[in-house]
Protein backbone atom coordinates (compact mmCIF):
# COMPACT_ATOMS: atom_id res chain seq x y z
CA UNK A 1 0.00 0.00 0.00
CA UNK A 2 1.50 3.48 -0.73
CA UNK A 3 1.68 5.72 1.95
CA UNK A 4 -1.11 8.21 1.85
CA UNK A 5 -0.17 11.62 1.06
CA UNK A 6 -0.63 14.17 3.83
CA UNK A 7 -3.38 16.45 3.63
CA UNK A 8 -2.99 19.76 1.35
CA UNK A 9 -4.26 23.34 3.09
CA UNK A 10 -4.79 25.36 0.15
CA UNK A 11 -2.08 27.75 -1.24
CA UNK A 12 0.68 25.24 0.17
CA UNK A 13 2.33 23.28 -2.67
CA UNK A 14 5.27 20.59 -2.05
CA UNK A 15 6.34 17.06 -2.25
CA UNK A 16 9.86 17.66 -0.74
CA UNK A 17 10.85 15.99 2.44
CA UNK A 18 10.74 19.22 4.29
CA UNK A 19 6.95 20.40 3.01
CA UNK A 20 5.89 16.74 3.59
CA UNK A 21 7.04 17.03 7.28
CA UNK A 22 5.05 20.54 7.43
CA UNK A 23 1.94 19.80 5.99
CA UNK A 24 2.45 16.36 7.53
CA UNK A 25 2.32 18.05 10.86
CA UNK A 26 -0.41 20.63 9.95
CA UNK A 27 -2.84 17.84 9.07
CA UNK A 28 -2.53 16.32 12.50
CA UNK A 29 -3.79 19.61 14.26
CA UNK A 30 -6.25 20.82 11.85
CA UNK A 31 -8.79 19.67 14.67
CA UNK A 32 -6.97 21.12 17.68
CA UNK A 33 -7.13 24.51 18.48
CA UNK A 34 -4.10 25.16 20.42
CA UNK A 35 -1.51 28.00 20.09
CA UNK A 36 0.67 27.38 17.11
CA UNK A 37 3.90 29.12 16.89
CA UNK A 38 5.37 29.44 13.17
CA UNK A 39 9.41 30.13 12.93
CA UNK A 40 11.35 30.54 9.80
CA UNK A 41 13.16 32.81 7.54
CA UNK A 42 10.99 36.31 6.48
CA UNK A 43 9.27 35.49 3.31
CA UNK A 44 8.79 31.23 3.64
CA UNK A 45 4.84 31.77 3.84
CA UNK A 46 4.08 31.94 7.67
CA UNK A 47 0.52 34.05 6.88
CA UNK A 48 -0.14 31.77 4.39
CA UNK A 49 0.18 29.22 6.84
CA UNK A 50 -1.32 30.59 9.91
CA UNK A 51 -4.41 31.41 7.16
CA UNK A 52 -4.57 27.44 6.61
CA UNK A 53 -3.93 26.56 10.16
CA UNK A 54 -7.47 29.01 10.93
CA UNK A 55 -9.61 27.59 7.60
CA UNK A 56 -9.30 23.74 8.48
CA UNK A 57 -9.41 24.57 12.36
CA UNK A 58 -12.83 24.39 14.02
CA UNK A 59 -12.58 28.23 14.42
CA UNK A 60 -12.50 28.56 10.53
CA UNK A 61 -15.92 29.83 9.89
CA UNK A 62 -14.60 32.62 12.23
CA UNK A 63 -12.50 35.39 11.74
CA UNK A 64 -8.88 35.46 10.90
CA UNK A 65 -7.20 38.74 11.86
CA UNK A 66 -3.52 39.63 11.64
CA UNK A 67 -1.12 42.01 13.08
CA UNK A 68 2.50 42.79 12.22
CA UNK A 69 3.89 43.46 15.67
CA UNK A 70 7.12 45.27 14.63
CA UNK A 71 5.30 47.74 12.80
CA UNK A 72 3.48 49.33 16.02
CA UNK A 73 5.22 51.34 18.64
CA UNK A 74 4.70 49.91 22.00
CA UNK A 75 1.73 51.98 22.95
CA UNK A 76 0.17 51.65 19.14
CA UNK A 77 0.52 48.08 19.30
CA UNK A 78 -1.20 47.55 22.63
CA UNK A 79 -4.07 49.89 21.59
CA UNK A 80 -4.02 48.12 18.12
CA UNK A 81 -4.73 44.77 19.95
CA UNK A 82 -6.72 45.71 22.73
CA UNK A 83 -8.32 48.95 21.82
CA UNK A 84 -8.90 52.03 23.44
CA UNK A 85 -11.53 54.56 25.38
CA UNK A 86 -12.47 57.79 24.43
CA UNK A 87 -9.27 60.54 25.83
CA UNK A 88 -6.46 57.71 26.17
CA UNK A 89 -4.31 59.57 24.24
CA UNK A 90 -3.93 62.57 21.67
CA UNK A 91 -6.23 61.51 19.05
CA UNK A 92 -8.58 59.03 21.03
CA UNK A 93 -11.62 60.76 20.32
CA UNK A 94 -13.93 57.40 20.80
CA UNK A 95 -14.16 54.41 21.77
CA UNK A 96 -12.59 51.60 20.00
CA UNK A 97 -12.28 47.84 19.82
CA UNK A 98 -8.84 46.05 19.45
CA UNK A 99 -7.88 43.49 17.01
CA UNK A 100 -8.58 40.74 20.01
CA UNK A 101 -11.92 41.77 19.64
CA UNK A 102 -11.88 41.31 16.02
CA UNK A 103 -10.81 37.99 15.90
CA UNK A 104 -13.43 36.96 18.42
CA UNK A 105 -14.19 33.24 17.99
CA UNK A 106 -11.89 33.45 15.26
CA UNK A 107 -8.12 33.26 15.13
CA UNK A 108 -5.54 36.15 15.94
CA UNK A 109 -2.25 35.93 14.00
CA UNK A 110 1.04 38.05 16.05
CA UNK A 111 3.52 38.01 13.12
CA UNK A 112 6.89 38.74 14.15
CA UNK A 113 6.21 38.26 17.93
CA UNK A 114 9.52 38.14 18.91
CA UNK A 115 9.78 42.17 18.29
CA UNK A 116 7.37 43.08 21.04
CA UNK A 117 8.91 45.06 23.73
CA UNK A 118 9.09 43.69 27.60
CA UNK A 119 5.68 45.67 28.75
CA UNK A 120 3.66 44.07 25.56
CA UNK A 121 4.88 40.53 26.23
CA UNK A 122 3.60 40.70 29.55
CA UNK A 123 0.21 42.30 28.75
CA UNK A 124 -0.52 39.63 25.97
CA UNK A 125 0.74 36.98 28.65
CA UNK A 126 -2.02 38.11 30.73
CA UNK A 127 -4.85 38.17 28.08
CA UNK A 128 -3.42 34.65 26.98
CA UNK A 129 -3.96 33.14 30.56
CA UNK A 130 -6.84 34.22 31.52
CA UNK A 131 -9.29 35.44 28.74
CA UNK A 132 -9.33 38.45 29.58
CA UNK A 133 -8.38 42.24 28.23
CA UNK A 134 -8.81 45.67 29.19
CA UNK A 135 -8.54 48.58 26.62
CA UNK A 136 -5.89 51.57 26.76
CA UNK A 137 -6.77 53.68 29.35
CA UNK A 138 -10.33 51.68 30.39
CA UNK A 139 -11.53 49.75 33.50
CA UNK A 140 -13.49 47.59 32.58
CA UNK A 141 -12.48 44.11 31.62
CA UNK A 142 -13.50 42.14 28.61
CA UNK A 143 -13.55 38.63 27.72
CA UNK A 144 -12.20 37.42 25.02
CA UNK A 145 -12.00 34.01 23.21
CA UNK A 146 -9.57 33.71 20.67
CA UNK A 147 -7.05 31.27 19.32
CA UNK A 148 -3.31 32.62 18.78
CA UNK A 149 -0.98 31.65 15.81
CA UNK A 150 2.45 33.28 16.13
CA UNK A 151 5.83 33.78 14.19
CA UNK A 152 9.05 34.92 13.98
CA UNK A 153 11.97 34.91 12.01
CA UNK A 154 14.39 34.52 15.03
CA UNK A 155 14.86 31.71 16.83
CA UNK A 156 12.74 32.25 20.03
CA UNK A 157 14.36 29.85 22.29
CA UNK A 158 17.69 31.72 21.62
CA UNK A 159 15.64 34.84 22.60
CA UNK A 160 14.37 33.44 26.06
CA UNK A 161 17.90 32.06 26.74
CA UNK A 162 19.33 35.43 26.44
CA UNK A 163 16.64 37.53 28.24
CA UNK A 164 14.88 39.17 25.33
CA UNK A 165 11.43 37.37 25.23
CA UNK A 166 9.35 36.23 28.64
CA UNK A 167 9.76 32.22 28.88
CA UNK A 168 6.02 31.77 30.20
CA UNK A 169 5.03 33.69 27.41
CA UNK A 170 7.10 31.21 24.72
CA UNK A 171 5.22 28.19 26.20
CA UNK A 172 2.09 29.79 26.16
CA UNK A 173 2.45 30.41 22.23
CA UNK A 174 5.11 27.30 21.72
CA UNK A 175 2.13 24.59 22.52
CA UNK A 176 3.06 23.06 18.33
CA UNK A 177 5.94 24.81 16.68
CA UNK A 178 6.07 24.78 13.13
CA UNK A 179 9.45 25.37 10.92
CA UNK A 180 9.07 26.31 7.64
CA UNK A 181 11.81 25.61 5.34
CA UNK A 182 13.82 27.87 3.13
CA UNK A 183 13.03 27.60 -0.74
CA UNK A 184 16.72 26.27 -0.96
CA UNK A 185 15.61 23.11 1.14
CA UNK A 186 13.47 22.75 -1.58
CA UNK A 187 14.14 21.97 -5.06
CA UNK A 188 12.04 19.35 -5.56
CA UNK A 189 9.11 21.99 -5.17
CA UNK A 190 10.16 24.30 -8.39
CA UNK A 191 8.19 22.97 -10.43
CA UNK A 192 4.94 23.10 -8.39
CA UNK A 193 5.70 26.54 -7.37
CA UNK A 194 6.49 28.12 -10.51
CA UNK A 195 3.45 26.47 -12.05
CA UNK A 196 1.66 28.06 -9.33
CA UNK A 197 3.14 31.58 -9.93
CA UNK A 198 2.46 31.16 -13.57
CA UNK A 199 -1.43 30.35 -13.48
CA UNK A 200 -1.90 33.57 -11.02
CA UNK A 201 -0.09 35.50 -13.68
CA UNK A 202 -2.68 33.46 -16.62
CA UNK A 203 -5.25 35.03 -14.23
CA UNK A 204 -4.83 38.36 -13.82
CA UNK A 205 -3.75 38.96 -17.29
CA UNK A 206 -6.40 36.72 -19.46
CA UNK A 207 -3.19 34.94 -21.07
CA UNK A 208 -2.69 30.85 -21.12
CA UNK A 209 -0.01 29.98 -18.60
CA UNK A 210 3.91 30.42 -19.83
CA UNK A 211 5.88 27.30 -19.92
CA UNK A 212 9.76 26.92 -18.37
CA UNK A 213 12.11 25.24 -20.45
CA UNK A 214 14.24 22.77 -18.46
CA UNK A 215 17.44 24.87 -18.36
CA UNK A 216 15.36 27.86 -16.43
CA UNK A 217 14.40 25.62 -14.28
CA UNK A 218 17.24 24.13 -13.50
CA UNK A 219 19.20 27.54 -12.76
CA UNK A 220 15.84 28.33 -10.68
CA UNK A 221 16.34 25.25 -8.25
CA UNK A 222 19.93 25.82 -7.79
CA UNK A 223 19.70 29.21 -7.09
CA UNK A 224 19.55 29.82 -2.74
CA UNK A 225 17.05 32.52 -2.97
CA UNK A 226 17.50 34.56 0.48
CA UNK A 227 14.42 36.35 -0.12
CA UNK A 228 12.24 33.56 -0.82
CA UNK A 229 9.04 33.09 -2.68
CA UNK A 230 8.51 36.75 -2.97
CA UNK A 231 12.22 36.78 -4.85
CA UNK A 232 11.00 33.88 -6.34
CA UNK A 233 8.06 35.61 -7.64
CA UNK A 234 9.27 38.29 -8.84
CA UNK A 235 12.05 36.90 -10.97
CA UNK A 236 9.36 34.76 -11.93
CA UNK A 237 7.20 37.95 -13.43
CA UNK A 238 10.40 39.94 -14.69
CA UNK A 239 11.16 36.90 -17.07
CA UNK A 240 7.23 36.57 -17.79
CA UNK A 241 7.62 40.02 -18.79
CA UNK A 242 10.36 39.41 -21.47
CA UNK A 243 10.18 36.10 -22.72
CA UNK A 244 8.18 35.75 -25.73
CA UNK A 245 6.07 32.46 -25.27
CA UNK A 246 8.36 30.07 -23.09
CA UNK A 247 10.61 31.54 -20.54
CA UNK A 248 14.30 30.18 -20.72
CA UNK A 249 17.42 30.70 -18.96
CA UNK A 250 18.54 34.01 -21.20
CA UNK A 251 15.49 35.93 -19.84
CA UNK A 252 16.48 35.20 -16.17
CA UNK A 253 18.59 38.14 -14.49
CA UNK A 254 21.86 37.27 -14.31
CA UNK A 255 22.08 36.51 -10.56
CA UNK A 256 19.73 33.54 -10.98
CA UNK A 257 21.19 32.36 -14.50
CA UNK A 258 25.02 32.54 -13.25
CA UNK A 259 24.90 31.10 -9.97
CA UNK A 260 26.33 28.07 -9.44
CA UNK A 261 25.93 26.06 -6.05
CA UNK A 262 29.62 26.36 -5.32
CA UNK A 263 29.32 30.49 -5.29
CA UNK A 264 31.16 30.46 -8.37
CA UNK A 265 30.34 32.01 -11.41
CA UNK A 266 29.79 30.43 -14.88
CA UNK A 267 30.91 33.22 -16.68
CA UNK A 268 34.38 34.39 -17.09
CA UNK A 269 33.36 38.09 -17.14
CA UNK A 270 35.06 38.63 -20.70
CA UNK A 271 33.39 41.19 -22.17
CA UNK A 272 32.17 43.13 -19.40
CA UNK A 273 32.50 46.10 -18.02
CA UNK A 274 34.43 46.71 -14.18
CA UNK A 275 31.48 47.81 -12.66
CA UNK A 276 29.21 44.99 -14.19
CA UNK A 277 31.89 42.43 -12.95
CA UNK A 278 32.41 44.01 -9.34
CA UNK A 279 28.11 43.51 -9.11
CA UNK A 280 28.59 40.15 -10.28
CA UNK A 281 30.64 39.36 -7.42
CA UNK A 282 28.56 41.91 -4.62
CA UNK A 283 25.67 39.12 -5.83
CA UNK A 284 27.88 36.32 -5.03
CA UNK A 285 29.62 36.95 -2.16
CA UNK A 286 26.10 38.22 -0.63
CA UNK A 287 24.36 35.21 -1.03
CA UNK A 288 27.64 33.36 0.11
CA UNK A 289 26.91 35.85 3.36
CA UNK A 290 23.40 34.62 3.49
CA UNK A 291 23.83 30.83 3.06
CA UNK A 292 26.58 31.24 5.72
CA UNK A 293 24.11 32.77 8.10
CA UNK A 294 21.27 30.43 7.41
CA UNK A 295 19.24 33.58 5.92
CA UNK A 296 19.98 35.81 9.17
CA UNK A 297 20.43 39.34 7.02
CA UNK A 298 22.20 41.09 10.23
CA UNK A 299 24.70 38.51 10.86
CA UNK A 300 25.26 38.40 6.94
CA UNK A 301 25.82 41.97 7.18
CA UNK A 302 28.35 41.79 9.92
CA UNK A 303 30.38 38.69 8.06
CA UNK A 304 30.59 41.46 4.94
CA UNK A 305 31.45 44.12 6.89
CA UNK A 306 28.56 45.80 5.88
CA UNK A 307 25.95 48.01 7.80
CA UNK A 308 22.26 45.94 8.08
CA UNK A 309 20.72 48.83 5.72
CA UNK A 310 24.09 48.62 3.53
CA UNK A 311 23.39 45.14 2.75
CA UNK A 312 19.65 46.17 2.39
CA UNK A 313 20.57 48.49 0.02
CA UNK A 314 22.78 46.02 -2.17
CA UNK A 315 19.67 43.47 -1.40
CA UNK A 316 17.60 45.81 -3.15
CA UNK A 317 19.41 46.96 -5.84
CA UNK A 318 19.97 43.72 -6.72
CA UNK A 319 16.44 42.28 -6.65
CA UNK A 320 16.93 40.26 -3.47
CA UNK A 321 13.85 42.26 -1.00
Amino acid sequence: MERDEPRRPAGLLGHSEAMRGVLSLLDRIRRTEVPVLLQGESGTGKERVARAIHAQSPRGSGPFVSVHCAAFAESLLAAELFGHVRGAFTGAVEDRPGLFDAAHGGTLFLDEVADMSERMQALLLRALQDGEIRRVGGREVLTVDVRIVSATHKNLREAVAAGHFREDLFYRLNVIQVDLPPLRQRVEDFPLLVEEILDAISRETGKPPLEVAPSALERLARYPWPGTIRELENEIRRAATFSNGSIGAEDLTGTIREHRPDGTILSDMKGTTLREAVEQLERVLILEALDATHGNKTAAAKRLGLSWPGLQKKMRRYGML
